[in-house]
């Protein structure tokens, strides 16, 4: 299953803006579950996702400021059930 999150044309500061509280929003999920790990090694794979998520971030946000005019957009989340 599938939802659009966000689709369109936005300014590179609306793009920033958009994709690092999104980013955000999922770092803060991850810092919660190391807070409430039971072993280091859980707490140590979600600090590393952390960490690749704030690399990515940085990496798509000079990608995005160094860009002329609008920047389309399109979010979507997949949702699959693991068997």
């Amino acid at each position: 299953m599938q939802i659009n999150l966000t689709q369109g044309c936005y300014s590179s500061k609306e793009t920033t803006t958009i994709i690092t509280k999104m980013v955000d929003l999922i770092i803060k999920f991850e810092e919660d579950k190391i807070k409430k790990a039971v072993n280091e090694a859980a707490a140590s794979i979600r600090g590393q996702k952390i960490k690749q998520l704030q690399k990515n971030l940085y990496e798509l946000c000079d990608f995005v400021e160094r860009q002329k005019g609008d920047i389309s957009i399109l979010c979507r989340m997949e949702v699959q059930i693991e068997k």
